[in-house]
């Protein structure tokens, strides 16, 4: 059902039914965006999946395809929220939408990256993170590939050109449920940012018009 005058908004509305998974369905629509690229327009998905992955490096290429998958059970060592591997490389990223990393979590993919060269002869392994705050980490626990903001992923997506309409429509969508849901994140951090440093300019400034009254000013305890 069509009303005229109404935007359309595909990602927002099934979004909206999955409030309570905000973070696993921001990760499930990106990787389901990234399968379809692959499958429609390979050249574009390979230069976004290295972008993502290895900033400059062009580590993917279209001889041995890589494979997006989510939510990669490993034991111990956690749930990874998306894995991008082929052959040779093994790719683990975390997801990260209005909350910060628990303790070691970037630690123990580390050590699953380590197992899998171990175990599986992967030539490549790295460990990214793709956040809409700015996240805090041990510097021990760094990602390999500097972590990418949400707002950065939209600005690459909105100015990839798609020959194919089905994949022009389903990433124009990707990028307006970024801009309404994930990215709103950034900007509210922003201006609380922001606000705070006016607040304490504000109360700077009244302090020094109270002393130069020669009136005292006493701090209260709680």
């Amino acid at each position: 059902t069509h009303i005229k005058g109404a935007k359309l908004d595909l990602y927002s509305s099934v979004f909206r039914g999955a409030h309570r998974q905000g973070e696993n369905f921001t990760t499930d629509a990106f990787c389901f965006l990234l399968q379809e690229m692959l499958r429609r327009e390979t050249d574009a998905a390979i230069d976004l999946l290295n972008w993502i992955c290895f900033d400059t490096e062009n580590v993917f290429d279209d001889v041995t395809m890589p494979v997006v998958t989510t939510q990669v059970r490993s034991g111990t060592e956690g749930v990874p929220d998306i894995c991008i591997r082929n052959e040779t490389v093994f790719v683990l990223i975390e997801v990260k939408k209005g909350s910060d990393l628990s303790p070691g979590q970037l630690r123990r993919y580390h050590k699953l990256l380590k197992r899998k060269r171990e175990a599986e002869g992967f030539q490549r392994t790295q460990r990214g993170l793709r956040t809409a705050l700015d996240a805090s980490f041990d510097e021990d626990e760094r990602p390999d590939r500097k972590p990418l903001r949400w707002s950065e992923i939209e600005r690459r997506l909105s100015s990839t050109v798609f020959q194919d309409p089905v994949l022009s429509f389903l990433a124009s969508q990707f990028v307006s449920f970024l801009k309404g849901q994930v990215m709103a994140a950034e900007q509210v951090t922003w201006q609380l940012v922001q606000g705070t440093k006016s607040l304490v300019a504000l109360t700077d400034m009244i302090r020094q018009a109270l002393d130069n009254l020669g009136i005292a000013v006493h701090q209260g305890s709680s």
